[in-house]
């Protein structure tokens, strides 16, 4: 559980399992931390049934793999760009596109968890972009992949 500090109150949050993966991506691509004793440790992904750590798996696995096509993906829906050390704006902006593009989930439910997880770690002003960037990457899903060079695999 997160607290959310609000006026006078502090409300409980659920961990979901897209939250517990913007943590366990933070700690592996910020803190250079292994990914596997991350697993080990983890009281939130331990917590998860099965079909949420499969997800998770899924989801960290192929952030780590497609998360510089992503970040080019988001940096070019954003006017300014996003500087490198903005570490939770960057990881929901890479989460988000990559369930977007590649995993193909549905837009309201990505929308909706990026822009709460926003809220929680980052402030409402960068909830705002976090939904604009989002929105032009779901109305112009067609042409992200044109102008990114695919994997060499």
């Amino acid at each position: 559980m997160i607290e959310q500090k609000t006026s006078n109150t502090k409300k409980k949050i659920n961990k979901t399992v897209r939250l517990v993966a913007l943590e366990i991506w933070i700690l592996v691509f910020y803190k250079n931390k292994k990914f596997d004793d991350i697993i080990k440790k983890s009281f939130d992904f331990n917590k998860l049934d099965k079909r949420d750590k499969s997800f998770l798996f899924l989801l960290i696995n192929t952030c780590m793999r497609r998360h510089n096509q992503a970040q080019k993906i988001y940096n070019k829906y954003s006017r300014f760009g996003i500087k490198k050390k903005n570490r939770y704006l960057n990881g929901i902006l890479v989460i988000s596109t990559i369930q977007l593009i590649w995993l193909n989930i549905a837009p309201y439910a990505v929308l909706n968890e990026a822009v709460n997880q926003a809220k929680i770690y980052i402030g409402e002003k960068q909830s705002k972009l976090v939904n604009a960037i989002l929105r032009k990457i779901v109305t112009n899903k067609n042409d992200c992949l044109n102008f990114i060079p695919e994997d060499k695999c």
